[in-house]
């Protein structure tokens, strides 16, 4: 375990982090809360030991008002973290899944060996999360035994994680449950969502070419899961349909210069897809106006 500074009754840790986008070195702070909750803070090694005590005091009523006791404070929690150096983790999924000591991070826990080597950046799905184990088993795992359509959604979403090791597989897979209105699509993607994350308020088709890049790339290694292809304008379905096809089911979005990887990075996904919609992928092509089976 990471050693920790007390600051009157909340303790403030830091941990050394290497962000693995693009190199950039970092504190990772955990700091525990009045309420008994823990906050992350991550800021870069870049600012002044004046710029930590600013951001840590916001989060941490125990930074001492004296500025030069402050600084103090803040030195000596740094200089507690431990010398070797975390990863830090933006795109979940397989980290060298195929070395010996491989290691699945995904926001809120991480398996494998080598989890230790990792620290996830990412927004949590905590807040989201809500039931137990059991519960799951009863009130969805046990009546999709009588659906093929939920037992397949729940059978691709468990696929994920495999497709790392699909070699043979040139691009990966979109499947696109379509159909009239109330006959079961969304309850699909629902009961395939609830594996990792909450099955309400799922992605939908409004996506910009950029922002759907993003949604893939959060969701590296796990099922992508598109919701409601009929409710996005047309030009959205347009946008949503060339990138699914030519982009991300081949693990890419668009490159981008050098010049902008800082605010614009590249991304690589690598997920199987679950679509749904009232028409079939050509039908949506024909009414967008966009080529199909090129």
């Amino acid at each position: 375990m990471p050693h920790h500074a007390k600051l009157g009754n909340a303790p403030i840790r830091a941990l050394r982090v290497r962000r693995e986008d693009d190199q950039s070195l970092h504190y990772a702070f955990a700091v525990f809360l009045e309420d008994g909750s823990e906050k992350r803070v991550i800021r870069s090694q870049a600012l002044s030991l004046k710029q930590l005590v600013k951001e840590l005091r916001s989060y941490s009523s125990d930074i001492a008002e004296s500025p030069s006791e402050a600084e103090r404070q803040v030195r000596a929690i740094l200089d507690e973290a431990p010398e070797e150096i975390q990863i830090g983790v933006v795109q979940p999924g397989w980290k060298n899944a195929r070395s010996k000591n491989p290691a699945f991070v995904a926001p809120d826990w991480c398996g494998g060996p080598r989890c230790s080597s990792y620290i996830w950046l990412g927004d949590s799905i905590a807040i989201d999360a809500a039931g137990t184990h059991a519960k799951w088993l009863l009130r969805i795992a046990t009546p999709c035994r009588k659906s093929t359509y939920l037992s397949f959604a729940l059978m691709l979403s468990l696929s994920g994680p495999l497709r790392v090791f699909a070699d043979d597989l040139p691009e990966g897979a979109v499947f696109h449950l379509y159909g009239d209105p109330s006959t079961g699509k969304t309850t699909a993607a629902k009961v395939a969502a609830s594996l990792f994350r909450s099955p309400e308020d799922l992605p939908g088709w409004s996506q910009s070419p950029r922002s759907l890049e993003e949604l893939a790339g959060r969701y590296r290694d796990h099922l992508l899961i598109l919701n409601a292809a009929e409710k996005a304008y047309e030009h959205e379905q347009k946008a949503v349909l060339h990138s699914l096809t030519h982009r991300i089911a081949e693990g890419k979005g668009k490159s981008r210069s050098q010049s902008v990887q800082h605010s614009l990075p590249d991304v690589t996904t690598r997920s199987p897809i679950l679509s749904t919609g009232n028409y079939s992928g050509p039908e949506m092509a024909r009414n967008v106006k966009l080529k199909w089976g090129e």
